[in-house]
């Protein structure tokens, strides 16, 4: 007697309203806004270590300015 599994496909629900209008947006435009993403956060992390190094004497070094 094995105890294997065995999977059920369910239909994606109908996407009803804004929330899903929004929804299908999203997942259409998901490899733009992984991108976007990832270079705000990189800008933010870029801002933080400038703002860091313009307050801290150990990270004056990497003041541009």
């Amino acid at each position: 007697m094995g105890t294997g599994t065995t999977a059920v496909q369910q239909s994606e629900p109908e996407r009803i309203g804004f929330l899903g209008t929004i929804d299908s947006q999203i997942v259409r435009h998901q490899l733009a806004i992984s991108f976007v993403t990832g270079a705000l956060a990189i800008l933010g992390a870029t801002a933080i270590v400038l703002g860091f190094a313009g307050l801290s004497p150990n990270l004056k070094a990497l003041s541009p300015f």
